[in-house]
């Protein structure tokens, strides 16, 4: 009798690494996916170590690789790497920009993360409305909240934006000069 077809297991999967920023939020809108672009350099040392661990994680591939876009751009050689950086005003690295199909920022993630970290903070930025774009959206439906403005501020402030930080912060001081909301 024949023998059943077994099918040879492929080898282990790996992050679906895209080079073009444009065609990821394409894909992210038809998908519904976020997009998560990471902008690396040629000389930092923590991204290669990233690239080594975080993202070879077995168990972070497993469980994360189908449920968003993902982007790989050098930040200084590739030209949309460029743009981004300096669309996102990023001057560390690694960082993880986390976007929405249309291309507005989530979130980020700065420097060298463990993949256990890596896969929850994601996570949360996903879920929770304490996210740079989340903080946005709330100040939008209440302009008045201070404790917004304070986050929002600080959120600015960490993305070296300073004169738009100041501006949140100012805010707070004006509508509350002597700090009873704490």
């Amino acid at each position: 009798s024949p023998r059943p077809f077994l099918r040879c297991a492929s080898g282990p999967r790996t992050i679906p690494w895209r080079p073009d920023f444009e065609q990821a939020l394409a894909d992210g809108r038809n998908s519904g996916k976020p997009v998560l672009t990471y902008l690396y350099t040629d000389t930092c040392t923590y991204c290669k170590e990233m690239e080594a661990t975080t993202f070879k994680d077995p168990l972070l591939v497993e469980e994360m690789r189908d449920d968003y876009v993902w982007v790989k751009l050098n930040a200084e050689t590739d030209p949309m790497g460029a743009q981004l950086r300096e669309q996102f005003s990023v001057s560390s690295y690694p960082t993880i920009v986390v976007t929405d199909y249309d291309g507005s920022e989530i979130d980020r993630l700065n420097g060298y993360i463990q993949a256990s970290d890596f896969k929850q903070r994601i996570e949360l930025f996903v879920a929770s409305t304490d996210t740079f774009k989340g903080l946005q959206q709330r100040l939008e439906a209440e302009p008045d909240s201070l404790p917004t403005h304070v986050s929002l501020g600080e959120k600015y402030l960490e993305r070296g934006r300073l004169f738009t930080a100041a501006k949140h912060f100012v805010q707070v001081i004006v509508s509350d000069p002597e700090n009873l909301q704490g």
